[in-house]
């Protein structure tokens, strides 16, 4: 691994170091935790937290953040219920939000440019009346390849000028229609 890579590395497990922090913080004091991509740009760090109802919509403004802004290291924050499977059980049973056995934990998937992804799942300890009380240590780290809709969200090569001006219309007629069909406009 060259230097380089180290270091975009250790400054990556920085940001989700800090990215751990927040959500504790967020959770301490508000009991939830709403989904947020924390990124570094070209002109310093910026924060996704628009939520339209659609996951993949997300996903996809935090793609085009990424390119409008040159992203090259960011970090996604959401709190999920997930279900520990025992061995020879169905993976199809029950959905982890239905599964009387689910537990929470807050998910950290963080990509640095030209370097490795990390992902950490930290259970959400609560206390015995419900209340937040902290976040366990890491149980399950999968590390590359993990796939899904919230992967790839780092551009794959520097954009060009002209990529960030298409990011950044792409980006204002999605928020013109977001707040459109929020105040019942068409």
């Amino acid at each position: 691994m060259s230097k380089n890579s180290e270091d975009r590395i250790e400054r990556l497990n920085k940001l989700m170091d800090l990215t751990t922090d927040a959500a504790s913080g967020i959770l301490r004091n508000l009991g939830a935790l709403t989904p947020a991509f924390l990124g570094v740009g070209a002109d310093g760090p910026f924060t996704v937290l628009e939520r339209p109802e659609e996951k993949d919509a997300f996903a996809d403004i935090i793609r085009l953040e990424c390119v409008a802004r040159r992203a090259s290291m960011g970090a996604l924050i959401a709190e999920a219920w997930l279900t520990v499977l025992e061995p020879g059980q169905s993976t199809q049973a029950t959905r982890p939000s239905q599964n009387p056995g689910r537990r929470e934990y807050v998910i950290l998937r963080g990509e640095a440019a030209g370097a490795a992804e990390i992902m950490r799942v930290l259970p959400i300890l609560r206390n015995s009346q419900g209340g937040f009380s902290g976040l366990g240590k890491t149980e399950v780290c999968p590390g590359e390849g993990t796939g899904g809709r919230y992967s790839d969200l780092l551009p794959r090569s520097r954009p060009s000028d002209y990529e960030r001006v298409a990011a950044l219309n792409a980006l204002a007629a999605k928020r013109s229609a977001f707040r459109a069909a929020a105040y019942g406009r068409n």
